[in-house]
């Protein structure tokens, strides 16, 4: 997945990550969430602490579908991979999604 609109290097914005489709029936986003941010391909060396796009704690939003991650703009022409993993309900179920975000 490809967030369709670059962030800024000065902006901040809250990223949706939505995972409604690969709930089941009954199953919600239930417990801590993690988030990690790697440079993409072809991005290597442009920032040197990708980890620090992140601009705060992401939340599971009030609907428990989805996860909200705010970010702030890093390096212009850098590319991030944002992946989240996210916990639900079903102890035996942890859902995954990664995202990537063009900083221009």
């Amino acid at each position: 997945m490809n967030f369709d609109t670059p962030i800024g290097p000065r902006a901040k914005d809250v990223l949706t990550f939505d995972f409604t489709n690969g709930l089941a029936a009954g199953e919600i986003l239930s417990g801590t969430i993690t988030v990690t941010v790697t440079l993409a391909n072809g991005s290597a060396g442009k920032d040197k602490t990708p980890a620090s796009l992140l601009n705060g704690i992401a939340q599971i939003s009030a609907d428990n579908k989805k996860v909200l991650v705010p970010v702030k703009g890093r390096t212009q022409g850098a590319d991030y991979d944002i992946e989240v993993v996210a916990p639900t309900n079903n102890p035996q179920r942890v859902l995954t999604m990664v995202a990537t975000l063009n900083c221009r």
